[in-house]
């Protein structure tokens, strides 16, 4: 259910590969240097216009971008990362990845993953190689509009093949240095902000970071 309602929300990209209507009017980074300086020319409405809403059914609302950035998901890959929402409420619940290896043919996928989005923060090399990961989070309590409480859970994804794959488990250490104590600065922060009916959101959320 999950991945369909992401679908709805970023339909371009929820197929392992779709084809461009038109040609990119870039030719895709091969390495971080070039990443850099394209990075540095493009705007979040063009990659929108260029990747996404370029390879979209007319009929779908229009996806747009938010954050975005080039890192090497797989190796000799590099890979455009972006916030995106297809809502037109401007959510930006996902965060998309794309490979064009040609200037028609991208490779692509999406997780869900809550904003606010930090890529430098959240988009890591966890093994040494220059292979990166996605941290995505998630709201503990559940989207509840403006009553939302911001304590984050998060997973871990590593590409393999064009597709998100959850590695959380292989990363325990990781989760004990860097992302428990988010989730406990998150926690202190909301405990500090709400009383009464966010009991339930803030007790759940512990639950999640300190089990049993």
């Amino acid at each position: 259910m999950l991945r369909y309602a992401l679908c709805l929300l970023v339909a371009p990209v929820c197929f392992p590969q779709y084809a461009l209507r038109h040609p990119l009017p870039f030719e895709w980074p091969s390495d971080t240097a070039q990443a850099a300086v394209l990075a540095k020319k493009l705007t979040a409405d063009s990659v929108a216009a260029d990747l996404f809403n370029n390879a979209g059914d007319p009929d779908v609302p229009e996806t747009s971008v938010e954050e975005f950035t080039f890192e090497q998901l797989e190796r000799g890959k590099m890979y455009l990362v972006a916030s995106v929402d297809g809502s037109g409420r401007g959510l930006y619940y996902a965060t998309a990845f794309a490979n064009c290896g040609s200037p028609q043919l991208c490779t692509s996928g999406v997780v869900y993953d809550a904003p606010p989005h930090d890529y430098c923060r959240d988009v890591v090399d966890l093994d040494g190689n220059g292979v990166k990961a996605i941290i995505a989070k998630e709201l503990a309590g559940g989207y509840e509009g403006g009553n939302s409480v911001y304590i984050f859970t998060y997973k871990i994804y590593k590409v393999v093949h064009g597709t998100p794959v959850n590695v959380s488990a292989r990363y325990k250490a990781y989760y004990e240095s860097t992302l428990l104590p988010r989730m406990q600065a998150d926690l202190d922060r909301a405990r500090a902000r709400h009383t009464g009916e966010k009991d339930r959101e803030i007790t759940e959320a512990l639950g999640v970071i300190r089990p049993g």
